[in-house]
């Protein structure tokens, strides 16, 4: 007989099982968790949608806004559940978790206990990550505000911004500026002079203003200290020590405090604002400008001054920063 047929060949394998899709994208961010959340942000909650992305937690007013109201640095965080013993918040209130991160703690509030878990682990993965870079939406001042804010403008040609500044500050802060003021007239004139002490004294007053009316925290305020730190050790440095005398240092130093607090008033400040903080601070610590302070001996008497201004208000500002 015939030999029997061979058998026919096996089915083909089934094709793999397509890769998971990425994370979804959102505003060029890449958006690891999300969802409705009450933020307890100056004394209350809000309902804010929150989004987590590689090491921020990014707050919106709704999910459909293009604007992000907050970017809360995560990197390094700790999350414990509850309030953190905070008395403002009623032992009632449920699903909370307490995130602390840069020196700031963000109570947050969930939907539900399953929320709560899943939120604890993108937080704790949040913890390992860099934070992201966003734009932020520029908040609305009440009224008052800006009433303030009219004013301060007003005050930098006036007595009246040093004297806000001397009631915070001390006569040292005032000092300090009129110091500035006398070694630029010498290096570049009365007018660039009194330019220059304007702009500080418009951005000091500022600053005053939006800490009084609770727009900028004390927290907020002191993360500014590493930064403020080094060029206050370098003016230290340069008033004791001639042969220390570095001005690319001071300069490097001084254009990172000015990033910094660019990025703290982002959004309570103007583009106009803004280069007008850069191109104060880069002028005034300029070499040419330091060298007439450090090194001529028309500003010896200045250095003198100075030194003891910076030293005294070394423990004020940065041993007793805590206190």
């Amino acid at each position: 007989p015939p030999p029997p047929p061979p058998p026919p060949p096996p089915p083909p394998l089934p094709p793999p099982p397509p890769p998971p899709p990425p994370p979804p994208q959102m505003s060029g961010i890449t958006v690891d968790l999300e969802g409705s959340a009450n933020v307890f942000l100056k004394k209350k909650f809000k309902s804010k949608h929150a989004i987590l992305s590689a090491g921020s937690l990014l707050l919106k007013d709704k999910a459909k806004n293009e604007a992000y109201t907050h970017n809360f640095n995560l990197n390094g965080a700790t999350v414990v559940a509850g309030a953190s013993g905070n008395t403002d918040i009623k032992a009632k209130e449920k699903f909370i978790l307490s995130v602390t991160a840069d020196g700031l703690t963000h109570i947050i509030q969930f939907p539900d206990e399953a929320a709560v878990k899943k939120w604890t682990k993108g937080f704790e993965a949040a913890a390992e990550k860099e934070q992201v870079k966003v734009a932020l939406a520029k908040k609305k001042q009440s009224l008052g505000m800006a009433m303030k804010k009219n004013v301060s403008g007003k005050m930098a040609t006036s007595g009246a911004g040093k004297s806000l500044i001397k009631d915070e500050l001390g006569k040292s802060g005032v000092r300090v500026i009129e110091i500035m003021k006398a070694i630029i007239t010498v290096h570049d004139g009365k007018k660039k002079a009194v330019e220059v002490e304007d702009n500080v004294i418009r951005l000091a007053v500022k600053v005053i203003l939006l800490w009084k009316n609770k727009d900028l925290t004390t927290p907020e305020l002191m993360k500014t200290l590493p930064h403020l730190r080094a060029v206050w050790s370098n003016l230290i440095d340069f008033c004791e020590m001639s042969f220390a005398y570095d001005p690319a240092e001071l300069a490097k130093n001084s254009k990172e405090l000015a990033t910094f607090f660019v990025a703290l008033l982002e959004q309570h400040i103007t583009e106009k604002t803004v280069t007008m903080i850069k191109d104060t601070l880069e002028y005034a610590t300029q070499e040419a400008v330091m060298d007439r302070l450090f090194k001529d001996d028309a500003g010896e008497e200045y250095k003198k001054e100075l030194e003891g201004i910076v030293r005294g208000a070394w423990i004020k500002l940065f041993k007793d920063a805590k206190k």
